[in-house]
């Protein structure tokens, strides 16, 4: 018992030594090029775990989970505002109840709250106050994912407020069409994959792994996007789609799993009605914003190792102009 108890100190040492000090001090030049990106890898997954437990970026993703699940239906309800103002509005909702056809209720109930926040502009000042106080709810939940987001990066300066108001307005008017399209295309996709599986027979699973496959591709490019245009910061897209990648695994996964905990909801909603939606919500809101902002902290690693690369390079190329201004000189 004695000699295993030493072999598992042993060895937790050593790994402990590897990750603390040799790590950082291989020579990558006598490495080949797979294990030297591998090697790379896993220091930028040491430098983002360290930093975002002792940055407390956790607390970030509590925030913005709570400050998201309070402006979900404010965000609604600004969409169906602006949609409106386009003639898109009744598209817009046949679209929603028919891609989550599972979910009628539920939609129906927070689609009753947002049409109440839009006819409150209709009762006169204290109606628009209403409804301005709920959509800067809305950006207020934009202003903290950038906050969060340069937390990571260890950014103390802000955007300018006129970049911001247009930055916010753009999305405001974007949105309702970027939602369409994406509802319009996830409809085709439904018909098509269930003409195909009836065609499939037993190997109708294909289909729903290539849904989650064309789904990671999807979250990991979003990802990517927000990883290098949130923080202000200039962000190698590099960086930031190497951490989407990774990150991009366990976000479907969770994805998935909270899918399958719809069934849940489903079952107890007859006691509880639709606030048995709220706590799984809220759950999920927290762990996907723990997976996004761990990512953001991996993309500020990756860089980072970049920044070094970068230098080595150029160091490298000094020395080899030092060198042949030196064999000049010597001829």
């Amino acid at each position: 018992m004695a000699g295993f108890t030493d072999k598992v100190r042993n060895r937790t040492e050593s790994i402990r030594s590897f990750i603390s000090r040799d790590i950082w001090i291989l020579d990558f030049s006598a490495m080949g090029k797979w294990r030297k990106r591998i090697s790379l890898h896993f220091q930028a997954i040491i430098i983002c775990t360290r930093n975002f437990f002792r940055d407390r970026i956790g607390r970030e993703a509590v925030a913005l989970s709570f400050f998201s699940t309070m402006a979900a239906v404010p965000l609604l309800a600004s969409i169906i505002f602006v949609s409106g103002g386009f003639g898109l509005e009744q598209m817009l909702e046949t679209k929603l109840l028919s891609t989550f056809p599972g979910n009628v209720e539920l939609i129906n109930f927070i689609l009753g709250i947002a049409h109440n926040m839009v006819d409150a502009t209709e009762n006169g000042t204290f109606g628009w106050i209403s409804f301005l106080t709920f959509v800067w709810l809305v950006l207020w939940l934009m202003i903290q994912i950038g906050v969060a987001f340069n937390r990571v990066w260890h950014v103390k300066g802000q955007r300018k407020i006129i970049t911001k108001v247009a930055v916010y307005f753009g999305l405001f008017i974007c949105i309702p069409f970027v939602i369409l399209l994406f509802l319009s295309g996830w409809a085709y996709y439904i018909r098509f994959f269930e003409i195909l599986d009836g065609k499939l027979g037993a190997f109708h699973f294909i289909t729903r792994n290539i849904f989650w496959l064309i789904f990671y591709g999807v979250a990991s490019l979003a990802l990517s996007v927000m990883y290098k245009f949130i923080p202000a910061h200039k962000v190698h897209y590099r960086a930031a789609l190497k951490a989407s990648f990774l990150v991009g695994v366990v976000f479907v996964a969770i994805q998935y799993l909270y899918m399958g905990t719809q069934v849940v909801v489903t079952r107890i909603s007859g006691v509880y009605g639709v606030l048995a939606f709220v706590p799984l919500f809220m759950i999920w809101m927290n762990i996907s914003w723990q997976t996004i902002l761990y990512g953001a902290t991996l993309s500020e690693a990756f860089h980072r190792i970049r920044e070094w690369e970068i230098a080595e390079k150029r160091l490298e190329e000094e020395e080899r102009k030092e060198l042949a201004l030196q064999r000049q000189k010597q001829q």
